[in-house]
């Protein structure tokens, strides 16, 4: 089978979150103040794909990458994400509303 890839960008995200788990429950971290931001999406289909053969190749595989550098962010500790959630988003908002001005937590850029 000769396969191909394609890579579409999905633009730059306004806003990202991240959770992990913790000893003590999870963790998430927030933030609205990226210094940058790239969505990436690259799909592997069974063959090339033939512009002027209408039908597709379907897609065997597929890949979603996102990177970002955050200048602040929010941290909420929870024992579980479900609370970890409602936390943050009693406290912050990604888009505009009540809780947009919240301040972040400075993140700390990595040295040369």
């Amino acid at each position: 089978m000769n396969g191909s890839a394609t890579t579409v960008s999905f633009g730059r995200p306004d806003w990202v979150m991240v959770g992990t788990t913790m000893p003590s429950g999870v963790r998430l971290l927030a933030s609205k103040e990226l210094t940058h931001a790239e969505l990436e999406a690259q799909f592997d289909r069974a063959a090339p794909w033939d512009a002027y053969d209408f039908s597709i190749p379907p897609v065997v595989s597929q890949r979603i990458t996102l990177a970002a550098g955050m200048r602040t962010f929010i941290v909420i500790d929870a024992p579980v994400y479900p609370s970890a959630f409602r936390s943050l988003f009693e406290s912050w908002t990604p888009g505009p509303g009540e809780h947009a001005a919240l301040p972040g937590v400075p993140a700390i850029e990595a040295g040369p």
